[in-house]
């Protein structure tokens, strides 16, 4: 049913005024604008409360070649200015952005290239998480960047619903690559995933307070959660989410606001619809 009305949702937002209506009244919380230099500015507003950004450039599931080379040139780009700037931002890929949908050797060399810009710049580069089927690449590609690329902050999302995130959290941790956990929004596998579902929060907690402290972050709205963290372990929010625990956070834990941009919203911006809907009652009750 989720997927359906997806589609339809999808349908619907591709016609422009209802696009822009859309944005107007309800994605603009979620989203800087569609373009850089609004996220470049909303980083800075959040550094100026000891906020770090993480920035990304929507998009997803590239398969134009010209698409994807303006894709890896976008975050060579903002690598740059939030050096030139010097913000406390780092940048988030999706690896379906790079190529990851045609190769694994394509999505590697655009990986590579941005990796090696935000190592000159000293920017951390994040590496989201995509579809379960995309995994074992998106892991192995990681770790062969770092290898690559030692010297470069690197961190890789993990969903803690799939029974394989265990192994990947130490594959990655033992390379010296640094964890971002949370929930995920891809569907996995019934006969891959950790069931029941209504365990999440307690596995976010062991997955997080058995990881060195500074190695991780967790993904997460739900004050039940981020209590019972560890003082060390970092807290990502979504940009647009209610802010007024936001100071009592703080401190006890260092705070990262992921900040989207760009004209492919449409997808992000769904989804947010439905994690909201979702989990109203968790977030920061």
């Amino acid at each position: 049913m989720t997927d359906l009305l997806t589609k339809i949702l999808i349908k619907i937002l591709s016609i422009k005024p209802v696009k822009k209506m859309a944005f107007k009244y309800f994605v603009y919380r979620f989203v800087a604008s569609e373009e850089m230099e609004s996220a470049l500015l909303k980083a800075k507003s959040l550094n100026e409360k000891g906020i770090t950004a993480i920035i990304n450039y929507l998009g997803e599931k590239s398969t134009n070649l010209e698409k994807i080379k303006k894709n890896v040139n976008i975050y060579c780009h903002l690598a740059q200015e939030i050096s030139t700037k010097n913000l406390n931002a780092r940048i988030s890929i999706k690896p379906s952005q790079l190529g990851l949908k045609i190769n694994e050797n394509l999505y590697f060399k655009n990986l590579f290239l941005i990796g090696t810009v935000c190592f000159q710049c000293n920017i951390p580069l994040e590496v989201d998480m995509e579809e379960f089927s995309e995994i074992e690449t998106i892991v192995k590609m990681t770790i062969l960047l770092k290898q690559h690329l030692p010297n470069l902050r690197v961190r890789q999302c993990v969903q803690i619903a799939a029974k394989r995130s265990v192994k990947d959290v130490k594959k990655l941790t033992d390379i010296g690559i640094h964890i971002r956990l949370c929930k995920g929004a891809y569907k996995i596998p019934l006969s891959e995933k950790l069931l029941p579902a209504d365990y999440a929060p307690i596995r976010m907690l062991i997955y997080a307070n058995c990881i060195l402290p500074s190695f991780v972050e967790i993904a997460t709205h739900d004050m039940e959660i981020i209590n019972k963290l560890k003082g060390e372990i970092g807290v990502q929010l979504l940009n647009g989410f209610p802010t007024k625990r936001i100071p009592l956070i703080q401190r006890f834990h260092r705070i990262a606001i992921y900040v989207p941009f760009g004209p492919e919203w449409v997808p992000y911006g769904i989804r947010r619809l439905f994690y909201l809907i979702k989990n109203r009652s968790k977030i920061f009750e």
